[in-house]
């Protein structure tokens, strides 16, 4: 029997092995830019992409849109908007959705703000208390309905139930809705497991010596569903003030990008987690990202029996400053 890349992953480094990540030298290019502004292209934040398929939905912390994008031959090539929330709720005026984390799961694509008060003003938005759901198909990876950047189609579905799930866990409640700087829970990280979606959280990060992150893990159809769904948390130890920045899927396991909880600059890691235990596995630092570089997105572009190779996109570089790099033992 064939050992995967990732079971191998861990068996080496359990072993007291590091694994080994290279950055490729081939650059990688976006063309055309992304929408619609440099605000919005500095302000990238999450991506995934629809399997077997060249076809991937990429987010903005800024704005209340995505964007469609195909991945090439070393290229990102921007595709059309989306509007996700209209910019009057019930008579409420909706800012940023402060879009963190993107998944495709059974079908469709799902989008989660942060929850957490703007970093900035430490204000309250309700609109950053959204997940949003729409199916695509899963040939083309585009939706089968109408869709532009003007308006928000009836086909997309939005959720705020998220916000009181959080309120409800006694290791999240304490930080709910609180000042970044004071350890306040901030998703920045989306994966999918099953039929699970799990939230990474940037912060808080938790116990005596603030080394373990915050995985929330809810069903998704529950979260879209009638009254309020179950929920599992996970606190992983990770290492002294390290959160959750974003969150892949692996064929044989959960990818974490982690880097600072809070505003400090600090070098980015890989981590390994299997969905189940309390002790991912670290397999390193990104090399050659600086402390002052945010790495803000990963995206797994080639999973076979001898590496992994990851798309690491940075907040505040315009339009994401792809990288590619390679796992190997």
């Amino acid at each position: 029997m064939k050992i995967g890349l990732i079971a191998a992953l861990v068996l080496f480094a359990s072993a007291g092995n590091a694994a080994e990540i290279s950055a490729t030298e081939q650059p990688w290019s976006v063309d055309p830019k992304f929408e619609k502004n440099d605000k919005v292209r500095l302000a990238i934040s999450g991506a995934a992409c629809v399997p077997n398929t060249n076809q991937c939905l990429i987010v903005n912390d800024e704005k209340k849109y995505a964007e469609f994008f195909t991945i090439g031959p070393h290229l990102l090539r921007p595709g059309r908007v989306i509007k996700l929330l209209s910019d009057t709720v019930d008579g409420v005026e909706m800012d940023e959705i402060d879009a963190e984390g993107v998944v495709f799961l059974n079908g469709s694509f799902y989008i989660t703000g942060s929850h957490g008060l703007s970093r900035k003003t430490g204000e309250l938005k309700p609109s950053i208390f959204h997940i949003f759901r729409f199916a695509v198909d899963p040939n083309t990876g585009l939706p089968a309905f109408e869709f532009n950047d003007d308006d928000v189609a009836s086909e997309i579905n939005p959720t705020s139930k998220l916000r009181g799930i959080i309120k409800d866990q006694a290791e999240l409640a304490p930080f709910a809705e609180q000042k970044l700087d004071q350890n306040g829970a901030n998703i920045e990280g989306m994966a999918a497991q099953g039929s699970d979606l799990l939230f990474g959280f940037r912060a808080p990060v938790v116990g005596v010596d603030k080394d373990h992150a915050i995985v929330l893990r809810v069903d998704a159809n529950a979260l879209f569903g009638q009254g309020k769904p179950t929920a599992k948390l996970h606190t992983l130890k990770l290492e002294p003030g390290l959160g959750i920045r974003d969150m892949a899927v692996a064929k044989s396991g959960v990818l974490l990008l982690a880097g600072p909880s809070g505003e400090a600059k600090g070098e980015p890691s890989l981590w390994l987690w299997d969905g189940a235990s309390a002790t991912p596995t670290k397999l390193g630092i990104l090399p050659g990202v600086t402390p002052s570089e945010k790495a803000e997105t990963v995206l797994v572009i080639k999973d076979d029996p001898t590496s992994l190779h990851l798309l690491v996109l940075f907040d505040s570089i315009l339009d994401g400053g792809p990288r590619e790099f390679i796992v190997r033992l």
